[in-house]
């Protein structure tokens, strides 16, 4: 733009796309695009503007009528491009294949979130509200454990929180996905549409108020006639009045699948891992084997007690048992005691690290020289 002086430009009208750091908006009938690292806008021709548009699935579509400055489109431009680089980030920390370089990966996510408190939200709305990527419970639970360890490790507080809200209701998270399909062709016929709804919804921050119950329905409906920004602004040519009729209709039929899945969990007086001692006396007790304890982790918060009975004989009995009894720890939130028992007194020295931290553990040979755990 040679000649032009740029830099009290006012610009009314801005498409983001913000995945590749390029904005691209009209200035007297000419069509320029500017990048995060540019000085100066670029002219725009119709073939490159249409390569622009095909290099990304997602743009921003930002107006103002007073305009802004070349300088202020830049700073929206940064950090939407930045708010994109902390998502892709965040998901390759949730990602299997990324054992290697997770720690950094996170860390990474972390430091961009902490820039600005709208990356942060960017991130935290997207992770909690688009379909998690791995629908098998398995694969799903080991993938976010996995990610919020390393994040407590590498002290990435804000990363990790999302983590540990996406732990808690990622289950929750996919039945209103499964609700949405159900409910959006009423609303919207048009595939493109019903993409953009989904969008506006994930990047309001409703899905992630529904799905953590952290946000009434009134307080979400006050936000859907809200002027859009960077972070959400595709939404004009959408009805407010019929997206608010599918929020409504899909909170609703979260609230009734979410009452009707709810069963009170009775209380556990004992869960005993590979067998019950004999003479041992408890109320109400579950027996599991090791090998089925997957499916019963959500015991652990409804137990007064834990009794684990380890094979001596077993491969690397002491590493494995000390796992093992960890991941009780981290289950039940360091406030249910455990019994060791059958460890012979000669091994109980390698089980010691065991008996650090918070959480009441107990290690013996024989049930006996316990009972006070069942006083």
């Amino acid at each position: 733009m040679a000649g032009d002086t740029t830099s009290d430009m006012m610009i009314k009208e801005a498409y983001l796309l913000g995945q590749v750091g390029n904005a691209l908006f009209q200035k007297d009938g000419r069509y320029f695009v500017i990048s995060i690292e540019d000085k100066d806008p670029v002219p725009c021709h119709g073939r490159e503007i249409s390569l622009l548009s095909d290099v990304t699935s997602e743009y921003s579509l930002f107006t103002s009528e007073s305009g802004i400055t070349l300088k202020e489109l830049r700073k929206r431009l940064r950090n939407l491009y930045y708010a994109y680089k902390a998502l892709s980030f965040s998901l390759n920390g949730l990602d299997p294949a990324m054992e290697k370089s997770r720690g950094a990966v996170i860390q990474t996510a972390n430091k961009l979130c902490q820039r600005d408190d709208k990356i942060y939200q960017f991130v935290r709305n997207r992770l909690l509200g688009y379909p998690f990527p791995l629908h098998n419970e398995n694969e799903a639970n080991k993938a976010i454990e996995s990610a919020n360890s390393e994040a407590v490790k590498v002290k990435a507080d804000r990363v990790g929180g999302i983590y540990e809200e996406l732990s808690e209701n990622w289950k929750r998270l996919q039945t209103f996905h499964e609700i949405w399909q159900a409910v959006v062709p009423k609303f919207f016929v048009d595939e493109t549409e019903r993409a953009r709804a989904l969008r506006f919804f994930v990047d309001k921050g409703f899905v992630s108020g529904l799905v953590t119950t952290n946000s009434s329905i009134d307080d979400l409906q006050k936000t859907v006639s809200e002027k859009p920004t960077e972070f959400d602004g595709i939404f004009e040519e959408l009805p407010r009045e019929i997206l608010g009729r599918l929020l409504t209709e899909s909170a609703e039929k979260l609230k009734d699948v979410a009452s009707a899945n709810h069963k009170p969990q009775e209380r556990i007086d004992t869960l005993f891992i590979n067998k019950r001692p004999e003479g041992n006396v408890a109320e109400s007790f579950i027996i599991v084997e090791t090998d089925k304890i997957q499916t019963h982790w959500e015991d652990f918060s409804y137990c007064n007690k834990v009794v684990i009975l380890w094979d001596e004989n077993a491969p690397d009995y002491s590493r494995e048992l000390i796992s093992f009894s960890r991941r009780i720890r981290i289950q039940c939130h360091n406030d249910v005691p455990i019994l060791v028992w059958g460890v012979p007194t000669h091994r109980q020295q390698e089980l010691s690290p065991l008996t650090t931290g918070q959480q009441k553990i107990l290690i013996c040979d024989k049930l006996d020289n316990c009972r006070r755990l069942s006083g």
